[in-house]
């Protein structure tokens, strides 16, 4: 497992691999993974670069009823390891705990999801920068602070240029969520992965990113930054 150490901070290391085989490194060299928020901060700040997919340990809960719910900061995810049960490449959580879980945490219906998320039933939307401002799923993970939305989302319009913005409809910019995947017997917890898709600067909000390899042979490698636990 390749670990990277970020320019101007030797604390501060991004890990290389499938969750399952890096968060128990990350734990055991007294690290902890970085919040979609901690990510966003640290992009614009020139820790992170704009080119990479990052992984997070804030976290999607899809219940078997069709509940949606998002977790920042997962002690879940943080402690992942191998004898961790998985389905599909997410982690099933017992029902008494997933009830727990919703009541703590930003809970949706199926029905409200589908209207933050999805054009229609296959296409996730491309976000004006209002939509972004006042999506709460956005807002979630950027911990609540609309002048970081504000910030990240002119540097992604910005990063777009004029020669890319002929791919976006109208004023949209490249911030969007995709939801992807819906339990038929138990709740099952995925990653929250922050995206760069194909290059082509369309940030995306993964709500479902796999833990280890996927159902269908999936790549589940992702860059995980961490930061030391002091």
């Amino acid at each position: 497992m390749a670990i990277q150490n970020i320019v101007g901070r030797t604390k501060y290391k991004v890990y290389e691999g499938s969750y399952i085989e890096a968060m128990p490194k990350i734990s055991a060299d007294g690290f902890r993974p970085l919040t979609i928020e901690e990510i966003m901060r640290a992009q614009l700040g020139g820790k992170l670069n704009f080119k990479e997919n990052y992984g997070s340990c804030d976290a999607t809960l899809y219940s078997s009823d069709g509940r949606v719910t998002f977790i920042r900061d997962s002690t879940h995810l943080k402690e992942l390891g191998q004898d961790s049960e998985l389905e599909n490449a997410g982690l099933v959580i017992p029902a008494d705990v997933s009830e727990v879980l919703r009541k703590e945490n930003p809970t949706f219906t199926r029905k409200e999801i589908g209207s933050l998320l999805l054009d229609d039933e296959e296409h996730s939307k491309l976000l004006t920068k209002g939509e972004v401002m006042n999506n709460p799923i956005w807002q979630i993970y950027a911990g609540q602070d609309k002048a970081l939305l504000d910030s990240y989302y002119e540097k992604v319009w910005g990063r777009i240029g004029k020669n890319k913005k002929e791919f976006l409809d109208k004023d949209k910019n490249g911030l969007f969520i995709i939801y992807v995947y819906e339990p038929e017997k138990r709740d099952v917890l995925f990653t929250t992965a922050l995206l760069n898709e194909g290059n082509m600067n369309f940030f995306t909000v993964l709500t479902g990113g796999y833990l280890s390899k996927g159902p269908n042979g999936e790549h589940s490698s992702t860059n995980l930054p961490a930061i030391k636990v002091s």
